[in-house]
């Protein structure tokens, strides 16, 4: 059965097309952090396709394009 993690995801445009993300697990021994390197746009709204809902993936990307917080 799946359950929800709380969790941050901090996203950053490296390049035209490359995304550097970080996954850190609010809930683990000092906030484990897993680094992404994802290249593409497709790539990367996928990966968000399976942290957040449906709703929020555009905004979040519109905001990654836009260099916003």
């Amino acid at each position: 059965m799946e359950r929800p993690v709380a969790a941050e995801l901090s996203l950053a445009r490296e390049t035209s097309t490359t995304y550097h993300v970080m996954y850190r697990h609010r809930s683990e021994p000092r906030g484990a952090a897993t680094p992404w390197c994802l290249h593409g746009r497709d790539t990367l709204r996928v990966f968000l396709q399976q942290c957040e809902s449906a709703g929020n993936v555009d905004r979040i990307l519109t905001r990654v394009e836009a260099g916003l917080k």
